[in-house]
C-alpha cells in the first residue's frame, strides 16, 4: 500500500490544480449560444448582427443588411473567444473586442464609440 499512496496523493493534487471551479464553468456555459443585435438604421434598411459562441472557443460573426427593396447582403467571419468573469474577449489575432454580460443577461460591446446590446436568442448553436 505504501507504493500506491504517493501516487494517489500526486493524482489527487494534479486533479485539484487542473480542474475548473464551478464558477468558471458557469461563466463559460452562460456565453455559449446565439446572441443577436437588431438595428433599424433608417427607413431603408435593417441590420442584424449575430454572434454564435461555440463550445470549441470559436465565435461566428454574421452581419446581415436587408434593404427595403428586399436585397440582402451578409458577411460572416470566424474568431476566437475567451471568458474572464463577466467579460468576453473576441479576437482575430490582431484586433480584439471586449463584451460584457449585463445584470439583465444582455451582451454589450465595451466600446466608447458604440453601445451595442445583444440578446441571447438560443442556447443551441447547431442551427446557426
Amino acid at each position: 500500500m505504501k507504493t500506491y499512496s504517493p501516487l494517489l496523493i500526486l493524482l489527487l493534487f494534479s486533479a485539484l490544480f487542473l480542474s475548473c471551479s464551478t464558477e468558471q464553468v458557469d461563466e463559460y456555459n452562460n456565453v455559449i449560444g446565439v446572441w443577436e443585435n437588431l438595428e433599424v438604421s433608417n427607413s431603408t434598411n435593417t441590420t442584424t448582427h449575430s454572434l454564435t459562441f461555440a463550445s470549441n472557443k470559436t465565435v461566428k460573426s454574421i452581419l446581415k443588411v436587408e434593404e427595403l427593396s428586399g436585397a440582402i447582403t451578409s458577411n460572416a467571419s470566424i474568431y476566437n473567444w475567451s471568458v474572464d468573469g463577466n467579460l468576453i474577449t473576441v479576437s482575430d489575432g490582431e484586433t480584439q473586442w471586449v463584451y460584457a454580460i449585463t445584470a439583465n443577461s444582455q451582451l454589450v460591446l465595451n466600446d466608447e464609440q458604440q453601445n451595442l446590446l445583444y440578446n441571447k436568442i438560443s442556447d443551441v448553436v447547431d442551427n446557426y
